[in-house]
């Protein structure tokens, strides 16, 4: 108190006591290595009937069909997990061991449901709900290395830590679909969304069949239509810049033609799809641009990719995603 009232007399009645922060409890989590085949049966053979099992791979690529197996990892317990090297997922475990793995759930699809605006990646989503800080890959993994490069502890704490925190943001999920008002998303999940999955991976594996002729007759008749919307767009605006520059485009709408400004990043002027929707009928450019972002997406999204790998292949075979 004689404190206290020291500091009132020199500083006067403007003196402000700080109250003591209370510091949040950080959790401890586990990670461990099994490097001998004992081990890893030891932990296996623990783990009880009809636990969930959230499970990791560790590749040397994203590939499917090249990458190998570096190391893989688990986790069926709160503060625990485990990692398995080798001296993303599903796909890459039945090309490297032939084994196949029953999938129970998957934790982006779960976010996607819960909220389609958001992003679907881990690290996001354990941040969301955890305020927790993944490790990042490009932390560990030098440029122009892969994980097979690390060292052992340090891979054996980032692929453990995406086990765990893969399953914590599992229950989480769960929680948050069982409110009432999500219980149609859980339903959905389950009855389709993850079943679906299998369909995917063996589109994915099968390849499709694709009408080169055809997809070359789509991708002229597409470019023509490019140009016609590029050249209305600069007539429009007065200018020519680059339509696919977010920063570009939104000084042109935001600085040069006066539109209402609805949000800015870090980079500049948000020019997203949502953004340029509340701006449809504010200036005759917007349904221009909202057209020309379709049939570009549509066209080195979808048609140029297809068509090169029906040229290299007689089966398109690309990565699909729901």
């Amino acid at each position: 108190m004689n404190r206290v009232i020291e500091k009132v007399n020199k500083d006067g009645m403007s003196f402000k006591t700080a109250l003591p922060q209370k510091e949040e409890k950080k959790e401890d989590f586990e990670y461990i290595l099994l490097d001998d085949e004992s081990k890893l049966s030891l932990v296996i053979n623990s783990i009880p009937k009809d636990s969930i099992v959230a499970f990791d791979t560790e590749t040397t690529g994203i590939d499917v069909k090249k990458a190998k197996i570096v190391g893989f990892s688990f986790a069926y317990e709160k503060s625990k997990a485990y990692y398995v090297p080798f001296k993303y997922d599903y796909e890459i475990i039945k090309e490297n061991l032939d084994i196949e793995l029953s999938l129970y759930a998957d934790t982006m699809i779960l976010s996607w449901l819960l909220d389609s605006s958001e992003k679907v990646g881990l690290d996001y989503q354990v941040d969301k709900y955890f305020h927790h800080k993944m490790i990042s890959f490009k932390d560990i993994v030098k440029k122009g290395e892969n994980f097979s490069n690390i060292d052992i502890n340090k891979a054996c704490e980032y692929a453990a830590e995406d086990a765990l925190m893969t399953l914590r943001l599992f229950e989480r999920q769960i929680e948050e679909l069982k409110k009432e008002e999500n219980k149609d998303l859980l339903d959905i999940a389950f009855k389709y969304e993850f079943d679906f999955i299998y369909v995917i991976l063996e589109m994915e594996r099968n390849g499709i069949k694709v009408d080169i002729s055809k997809l070359e007759e789509i991708k002229q008749k597409n470019n023509i239509h490019i140009q016609e919307l590029v050249s209305k767009i600069y007539e429009e605006t007065g200018f020519e810049f680059n339509i696919n520059s977010p920063k570009q485009l939104g000084v042109v709408l935001f600085e040069n033609l006066k539109l209402p400004v609805g949000k800015k990043t870090k980079t500049g002027y948000s020019t997203n799809e949502l953004v340029l929707q509340g701006l449809f009928d504010a200036h005759p450019v917007i349904p221009l641009l909202l057209n020309y972002r379709e049939v570009y997406k549509l066209q080195s999204t979808y048609i140029e990719p297809l068509l090169k790998l029906a040229l290299y292949r007689t089966l398109a075979k690309t990565c699909l995603s729901k």
